[in-house]
């Protein structure tokens, strides 16, 4: 949302490249991290033998929600790569927010 805040970002321009690819590698960053935060907590959740399924689950899961989420993302981008960027950073919003609903399971917290 911020760098689409920013005057005049089109992403055709140089400085709008620069940003783009700056961008994008800040959002690959912290999806590297909220994929090492996922398997975390569903690990901490799982007990025993539950542990592999609840992995499996939640590895098909999230690959049908990106396949439906990026098609979705692509359509909006024939409209204009703007679209799709809002329509991520929505998702990202909804998924922070639901995080904080989610009870804490780590270990030192039983």
């Amino acid at each position: 949302m911020v760098v689409l805040a920013i005057p005049g970002f089109d992403g055709g321009s140089a400085a709008g490249k620069i940003v783009f690819v700056g961008s994008y590698f800040l959002l690959t960053l912290l999806h590297s991290g909220v994929r090492v935060g996922r398997k975390t907590y569903v690990v901490d959740v799982a007990e025993g033998d539950t542990r592999t399924a609840y992995v499996a689950v939640g590895n098909t899961s999230m690959g049908i929600i990106l396949l439906v989420v990026g098609g979705i993302s692509s359509a909006l981008a024939v409209l204009g790569v703007q679209w799709a960027l809002v329509f991520l950073a929505v998702l990202g919003l909804v998924g922070a927010a639901s995080a904080l609903s989610m009870p804490d399971v780590s270990r030192g917290a039983r």
